[in-house]
């Protein structure tokens, strides 16, 4: 049974392999590692600001406000959850094809 997940190393690797099958040479592994950071990096950035990040086929990075809520525990005092954002992910049409054709 193989791992479900991969570590960022691995997917630095993943990402020079496929540089390697795309150009000439493999990108340096420093080089993947920057392209993975200032990926992330962008759309955590991005996201922060309340921006709604789409990437054509992968998939929609989208910020939302949840309301505030409340509960009441079981010894009867009452808890306020206040409102927060939360980032939801739509899944692209390519990358929902890839999962699909496993």
């Amino acid at each position: 049974m193989s791992k479900k997940s991969i570590s960022r190393a691995e997917l630095i690797n993943k990402v020079q392999a496929v540089s390697g099958e795309m150009y000439i040479h493999k990108l340096p592994k420093a080089d993947c590692e920057n392209i993975i950071n200032c990926f992330t990096q962008s759309i955590c950035e991005l996201v922060e600001a309340g921006k709604t990040v789409e990437i054509l086929g992968f998939g929609t990075f989208e910020v939302y406000e949840t309301k505030e809520r409340y509960f009441v525990m079981p010894v009867g005092n009452k808890v306020i959850k206040p409102s927060h954002r939360k980032v939801k992910f739509k899944v692209g049409s390519a990358l929902k094809r890839a999962a699909y054709n496993r």
